[in-house]
């Protein structure tokens, strides 16, 4: 809700899954949307889709799926990362796609050089071998379950001031925490499709028209 508001779809990360963070969805609210948000196949309890070599473009029929059930006809987007998903949305129902606002998105695993550090060594790990991503990310569910999640955040942002300074507040660490939450419960099918897809598909067909489009990307990323 609000039911009145202008629809909003808030897009889920490859590292999290529907649950969107609280303040932002107060925000939206606050200014008149309708924030709504669904898990992508192979997220949270979603099946995966079999059979399907992008899981980005895949994806985008739960999507219109979902819209056509609420009656919308045109929607908003926040992506939090996920931008393969909306550039195959925009090219596939161009008319479904308002204003959008892309936060952070991540570029191709071929493309873009890995940063130092833990999140950095996972990243390279995949780009070079597709079938570590599994082993290695069950490790790192693993990991989460027998750590304080808390230190294991920090440790992995601290040569990142900013992201240092969100993960201190208790709200926004809960809000991340329940957003990978389910990656605990060893359903990892999505996230692992879609790095693997970051390491080995082509970009997703460019949008011509983006002069109402604005991508947000910090000075700063553990990336």
């Amino acid at each position: 809700g609000p039911r009145g508001g202008k629809p909003v779809l808030v897009l889920h990360s490859s590292s999290a899954s529907r649950p969107a963070p609280s303040r932002l969805i107060a925000a939206l609210q606050a200014a008149g949307f309708r924030p709504f948000a669904i898990d992508r196949p192979g997220f949270g309890l979603t099946d995966a889709l079999n059979g399907v070599a992008d899981p980005f473009a895949g994806a985008c029929d739960d999507i219109r799926t979902v819209c056509a059930h609420l009656r919308f006809k045109r929607v908003d987007v926040v992506a939090r990362g996920g931008a393969q998903v909306l550039m195959h949305l925009a090219h596939q129902s161009p008319e479904l796609v308002g204003r959008a606002v892309l936060v952070a998105p991540d570029p191709s695993s071929r493309s873009s050089l890995a940063a130092p550090g833990i999140l950095g060594t996972v990243k390279n790990a995949f780009r070079a071998n597709t079938a570590l991503i599994e082993p290695i990310t069950r490790m790192l569910v693993a990991t989460l379950q027998a750590t304080n999640v808390r230190d294991l955040v920090l440790r992995t942002v601290r040569d990142s001031p900013p992201d240092v300074a969100v993960m201190k507040d208790a709200r926004n660490l809960s809000d991340y925490y329940r957003g990978f939450q389910m990656f605990l419960s060893g359903r990892v099918g999505g996230y692992v499709r879609e790095q693997a897809a970051l390491a080995t598909l082509p970009d997703p067909p460019a949008k011509p028209d983006a002069g109402h489009w604005h991508v947000l990307i910090g000075a700063r990323d553990p990336l």
